[in-house]
């Protein structure tokens, strides 16, 4: 799981601010705004890597030190095969940390953007 760095943080804050509020955000990559609120604060030092994925591309106009040919990057910008479609799916499923409700938000906004 990618940990919450400064430059991450740094790049967070000014997504929040481009973006409105956290709660934007949060809706926008599928987690509540208290998730969004504790990375925030520091009580969740982590991003899951299933929520890093659809993080990233926000991220990434704040993060100039991060390179391009970033691997979460690479597979944003490459083209999905149903083969990598149907093993993000199942990363998804099989995440125990993630509830239900939230599986069915990833995933839904997973294939409207993909599909």
């Amino acid at each position: 799981m990618p940990k919450i760095t400064k430059e991450v943080h740094a790049a967070l804050e000014n997504l929040i601010r481009d973006s409105d509020s956290a709660f934007a955000v949060a809706k926008k990559i599928g987690v509540g705004h208290s998730t969004v609120g504790k990375w925030r604060s520091g009580k969740i030092q982590k991003i899951n890597n299933i929520t890093w994925q659809n993080l990233y591309p926000l991220l990434a106009p704040y993060l100039p030190d991060y390179p391009q040919d970033h691997p979460v990057q690479e597979n944003i910008n490459s083209s999905l095969s149903v083969n990598s479609i149907c093993q993000y799916a199942l990363e998804i499923l099989q995440d125990q940390s993630l509830s239900p409700d939230k599986k069915v938000r990833l995933l839904t906004l997973y294939f409207k953007e993909k599909i």
